[in-house]
């Protein structure tokens, strides 16, 4: 190989590096948002075409056809938790949307395959929907050029989803349950299990700073675990200790003897062991 041909052999290489470094913008960004509705993340993940004097629907995007809705890769929309949609609970996950739209109906799909690029084709398997719908197609009024869709209309406990393109819209509604939740979270609020008392009993025993509430944290603890339907030979045992320290030895020898008698069903030897020597104690 002579040195003229290497030389232009190395230009040649140079140049190629050099194109394929170029960064170009694409012609359908990616877009990816998230918004709570109601106590539920719902993320929506689409590459956005553009209209570019193009006729939309009907023609580019066909009527009664299966559409990735949007462009590359078909569109993806996920829940953190369990929503409602057309009166059917959807498991939180992530899902395919499809769409089949139509002049007056589209169809909405929810589809549990995430590997297809676009619709699938022949791969495509009906029975892996989550759900089919139909929803109605509206007018926009004033033309969007570029896909457009959003989480609008936000309640406590809902929000639609808007998809717009060109002169045409669609929209549903996804609820979020959330009642259940915040029922719960007021209730572990303002009603602490016994695990919360413990730990603050504890604190206050251990660290010497207050023996009358760590006492009373303590027995509120052993109360709520009681009711758990534990057996908390580990709160008796610190309440013991508590109620030792405050010179209460009839308490703490009760409280002992039932830390020891759950001990042993449960076969927690170290605090066998460490109830047998504070009973020398006592």
């Amino acid at each position: 190989m002579n040195k003229t041909f290497q030389f232009l052999l190395g230009l040649l290489l140079i140049s190629v590096q050099g194109f394929c470094q170029i960064e170009m913008p694409a012609p359908s960004p990616l877009a990816t948002f998230t918004s709570k509705v109601g106590l539920t993340d719902v993320t929506i993940e689409y590459s956005r075409p553009s209209k570019k004097g193009r006729e939309i629907f009907g023609t580019l995007v066909p009527y009664e056809e299966m559409w990735r809705t949007g462009a590359n890769a078909s569109t993806k929309i996920s829940f953190s938790d369990e929503v409602i949609i057309n009166d059917q609970k959807i498991p939180g996950g992530k899902y395919a949307l499809y769409t089949i739209p139509g002049r007056e109906f589209w169809v909405v799909i929810l589809h549990k395959n995430l590997t297809y690029w676009g619709t699938g084709g022949e791969d495509y398997k009906a029975e892996e929907d989550e759900i089919r719908f139909k929803v109605s197609s509206k007018e926009t009024g004033t033309p969007i050029e570029t896909l457009t869709m959003s989480l609008d209309n936000n309640k406590m406990d809902q929000a639609d989803f808007v998809l717009a393109w060109d002169n045409v819209m669609i929209n549903f509604t996804i609820q979020s349950p959330v009642d259940e939740k915040v029922v719960a979270s007021i209730d572990k609020t303002l009603n602490p299990g016994g695990s919360a008392y413990y730990s603050a009993g504890r604190y206050y025993l251990e660290s010497g700073k207050d023996y009358k509430l760590a006492r009373l944290y303590l027995e509120t603890a052993c109360q709520k675990y009681e009711k758990e339907e534990r057996k908390p030979y580990w709160a008796y045992y610190r309440l013991a200790l508590a109620q030792k320290e405050l010179g209460d030895k009839k308490g703490a020898k009760a409280s002992s003897e039932k830390s020891m008698a759950y001990a042993k069903e449960q076969g927690a030897k170290g605090y066998i062991t460490m109830n047998e020597d504070l009973m020398k104690e006592l």
